[in-house]
């Protein structure tokens, strides 16, 4: 099979797929980083990382000048 081109669809469950089989689900990973388990461009990653937390399956912080990394949110647990 060739190299994907531009009519590739690459899909969110692909993307949590990823979060979800690491040992830590909850380390943040970076596009970039997501975008070379997934085989996709980081614009790409960057994309679909988006649209997720924009949904709520992921939270984003900006790190540094140009950085950013995302997360699956864990649940807030009161210890009262």
């Amino acid at each position: 099979m060739g190299d994907p081109g531009p009519d590739t669809k690459y899909t969110e469950s692909e993307v949590l797929t990823i979060f979800n089989q690491r040992p830590d689900p909850y380390e943040p990973l970076t596009a970039s980083e997501v975008a070379e388990e997934v085989g996709c461009s980081r614009a790409t990653a960057y994309n679909l990382l988006t649209e997720l937390s924009d949904k709520g399956n992921l939270d984003s912080k900006k790190v540094g000048a140009r950085g950013r990394v995302w997360w699956v949110p864990g649940t807030n647990v009161d210890d009262d």
